[in-house]
């Protein structure tokens, strides 16, 4: 198949596009430095909100894909709420649309002696478009390798990411108005200005009774605060509850509500029939909703992460296996490689593409005259799995489930506590502990999913 390629590169409010028919002859280097000088002709910018006559709009990038005619369009994933408008036209234009990984695009740009340092949008631009005719990313008929690109997720997926994005940020909006209502409340109803609050089926009564919504409250919850608010001390001061408080409860009981109707959605999609065999893998591990929620987004479909015949992806070579010292400077881990042994060693791959997706992957980065081990793969699933661990395996009065893979990951962390040196000392501390059953609990978790999907 013959591919006309356009590559965007989205910012906040534009996007910075360059159309390739073929891999430029020269290199990509040269091809830059001579398409630079017209950066306006070869590097096209539209805006979503263009200031002046001289800015092209939403319409021209229209007129741009329709007069071109590209069949493949390589976008980075830059922020779901920038890209997506862009990707909507592609997708109604009939552009087939492609992703890249950061990382991976930003190895490819500096093997092709691109500009690498600082931010900028045409050579990414560039790099896109000159992506997927890389002979490394093509397979032996010419076709693209699926495993360069970023899985194109189901619509049911993409669904649950938003919502799950929807949450985090309402959770985000919630921690400043909650804490500067409680800090009014140390003086105009100090008897419940750090009473705890959780989410439940009603919006917790402080917020009903302080906000005057009191019908999504419970009516003990109620009552209960009522009495405390008559027997208060303020009344015999003259203090009342202010307006700019009785807002912040409004706001709160507003984003209790947006959360439940929320969640509803999330637990009514999770019922679905192929999301069944995960939650219930992740049920044996104790996750809670938005963890198992946040998880189940990144590893569907579990198939991906193995060969077209249901069989794990195993590499097996002939090499030098190095020896590594690792050392711990200044919260980074800076790694040593020294002469080895020549071996036959074995790389799940599978299994680690599957711990890359969590979070729990590993890349090397050169500083100077070493390199430097910096953890890899999602952000946001690395922090559900530190949670996890802090809440639920470190916590003595965690609710985890009894059953062999708590058990196995409970014994993992006593091991791992009682490990001390000569003196007695203990020879691994918090982070590194919880980093070790972070690693445990997506090896376990890969286990489990193995043994229902592998074929």
């Amino acid at each position: 198949m013959e591919y006309k390629v356009l590559g965007l590169d989205v910012s906040k409010n534009n996007v910075c596009c360059h159309i390739l028919e073929n891999y430029p002859a020269g290199g990509l280097g040269n091809y830059w430095r001579k398409s630079a000088r017209n950066a306006a002709e070869f590097y096209p910018r539209f805006y979503s909100n263009p200031k002046g006559d001289r800015q092209k709009t939403l319409w021209d990038f229209v007129e741009f894909i329709r007069e071109n005619k590209p069949n493949l369009a390589v976008l980075e994933p830059t922020g779901v709420h920038y890209s997506r408008i862009f990707y909507q036209i592609l997708k109604t234009e009939g552009v087939i649309v492609k992703w890249v990984g950061h990382m991976e695009l930003k190895r490819y740009r500096e093997g092709k002696n691109l500009p690498g340092h600082g931010k900028n949008d045409a050579v990414d631009a560039l790099a896109m478009a000159a992506y997927p005719f890389d002979p490394e990313h093509l397979q032996d008929d010419g076709t693209l390798n699926e495993r360069y690109f970023l899985l194109s997720q189901p619509e049911p997926v993409l669904e649950l990411r938003e919502y799950v994005q929807q949450l985090e940020h309402l959770a985000r909006v919630q921690s400043p108005i909650i804490n500067y209502a409680r800090q009014r409340l140390t003086h105009e109803f100090p008897e419940v200005a750090f009473c705890k609050t959780s989410n439940g089926k009603y919006v917790p009564a402080i917020w009903g009774f302080l906000g005057n919504v009191p019908e999504h409250s419970s009516k003990s919850g109620l009552t209960l605060i009522r009495k405390k608010y008559a027997n208060s001390i303020v009344h015999d001061y003259g203090i009342e509850i202010g307006p700019i408080t009785q807002c912040h409860a409004r706001w709160l009981t507003e984003l209790y509500l947006e959360e439940t109707r929320i969640e509803q959605q999330v637990i009514k999609l999770l019922r679905r029939e192929e999301f069944l065999p995960y939650m219930e893998v992740f049920e044996m591990f104790g996750f809670g909703l938005r963890i198992g929620t946040r998880l189940l987004t990144r590893c569907y479909p579990f198939e991906s992460f193995l060969l077209p015949d249901g069989k794990e992806w195993i590499d097996r070579e002939h090499r030098e296996v190095k020896k590594i010292d690792k050392s711990y400077n200044k919260g980074t881990i800076e790694v040593e490689f020294k002469p080895g042994d020549v071996k036959v060693t074995k790389k799940n791959r599978s299994r680690d593409s599957f711990k890359m997706r969590l979070g729990q992957g590993t890349i090397m980065e050169s500083s100077g005259d070493g390199w430097i081990e910096k953890a890899g793969g999602s952000a946001i699933c690395r922090q559900s799995l530190y949670l996890h661990v802090l809440t639920k395996i470190e916590s003595s009065r965690s609710n985890l489930p009894d059953n062999p893979i708590t058990q196995t990951l409970i014994a993992y962390r006593d091991n791992l506590k009682s490990q001390v040196d000569g003196q007695g000392k203990p020879t691994l501390r918090g982070k590194h502990i919880q980093a070790k059953l972070m690693s445990k609990v997506v090896n376990l978790l890969y286990s489990e999913l193995l043994k229902r999907f592998k074929q």
